[in-house]
């Protein structure tokens, strides 16, 4: 009869009864880091002696399975794997929202990569979708348990196709950089703040926030550019998270002198994203000021003294004279009401264009 004896990370030994499991931990106690837990009745097993434990397996004759997430690099390395990110048209609570790309890093291959060129070709796209990500043992996202696997089940039930992603199947590694932030290693959780940490910078020129609208352009002007633009961005998602995936699970980590503390090298990871920051928010600073000369010449600069404060041209930039604030600090609902009556109340109604 077969029995099943489970070691703490997974791994499951399938042995008939008697001899051949004594020799499974003959074999184990020949490891280093490899030892008995008389506690809990378990083995702890290195990831180091998984690939060696498989050989043992061969020549004793007893049957190791180990769960796919456990053993990440061979099981991405084998297609049984694969890395995946969407873009879509808005988030999941928005039931107008709809998949705009997809894309599937496998290793050792091109991505596979979809495109909803019109919103009625979802389906298709979806059905392509669910064969392939059906022959996946792990499918590994960055924010995925959250986002990107709801919205794709819900997209399959909407369309009526008899698939739904398996929970198990996925290995978000976003809740594993999230605790290694919390743990103080690592200033943030997102994804770009951890390929730096790992000294990956990527050329992403289109950042997500911008897709949906750039996909409204697509279906205005069928540009094939910014059909490329997208595709580029869901890519580089899922390659750099391919090259990413293994060092974030296996927690191997940049270790710094300890004559440093983490308080300290830690102002200065975050000194570095809050320049990066910066550089991004200028660039799109120049950007806006480029569209607000073009209404300005359009609609004439009247249209730039705004609620908050007046917007003034130069020869070079953009400045903005705020108004002062006469709102006072409020602190109770008593003092919210006297300030309506005070102000709000005061000021004219519209007059609709429909009304009498």
């Amino acid at each position: 009869m077969k029995i099943v004896r489970k070691w703490w990370n997974g791994v499951a030994v399938f042995t008939d009864k008697g001899d051949p499991f004594l020799r499974v931990l003959q074999t184990i106690k020949q490891y280093p880091k490899c030892y008995f837990d008389g506690k809990n009745l378990c083995w702890h097993v290195a990831d180091d002696y998984l690939d060696r434990l498989f050989q043992e397996s061969d020549a004793q004759g007893f049957l190791i399975d180990i769960p796919p997430q456990r053993n990440l690099t061979r099981t991405l390395q084998s297609g049984l794997g694969c890395t995946f990110d969407i873009e879509t048209t808005g988030l999941r609570d928005d039931p107008n929202a709809h998949l705009v790309s997809a894309c599937l890093g496998l290793s050792k291959e091109d991505p596979l990569e979809y495109f909803v060129n019109e919103p009625p070709a979802e389906k298709q796209i979806l059905t392509e979708l669910a064969e392939k990500l059906g022959e996946m043992e792990v499918i590994v996202t960055w924010n995925g348990d959250r986002f990107d696997i709801p919205f794709l089940n819900d997209r399959f039930q909407y369309w009526n196709i008899p698939f739904q992603i398996n929970p198990l199947t996925s290995l978000d590694l976003y809740k594993i950089a999230d605790k290694m932030k919390i743990a103080g290693v690592i200033p943030s959780a997102a994804l770009q703040v951890v390929e730096r940490f790992y000294g990956i910078v990527r050329p992403d020129q289109l950042p997500g926030r911008y897709v949906p609208a750039r996909y409204q352009e697509w279906l205005e002007t069928k540009n094939p550019e910014i059909r490329d633009e997208i595709l580029q961005h869901n890519r580089e998602d899922v390659l750099y998270l391919l090259m990413l995936a293994p060092f974030i699970y296996q927690g191997t980590v940049v270790t710094e002198p300890s004559a440093y503390s983490q308080e300290e090298t830690g102002l200065l990871d975050r000194y570095l994203i809050h320049m990066e920051r910066l550089e991004k928010m200028w660039e799109e600073k120049q950007a806006m000021e480029h569209e607000i000369r073009q209404l300005a010449e359009k609609y004439g600069e009247h249209l730039l003294r705004r609620p908050y404060g007046d917007i003034l041209l130069d020869e070079t930039a953009c400045t903005v004279q705020k108004k002062p604030v006469n709102s006072p600090p409020i602190r109770t609902f008593a003092e919210l009401e006297q300030f309506y009556r005070d102000t709000l109340a005061q000021k004219p109604k519209r007059q609709w264009d429909n009304e009498a």
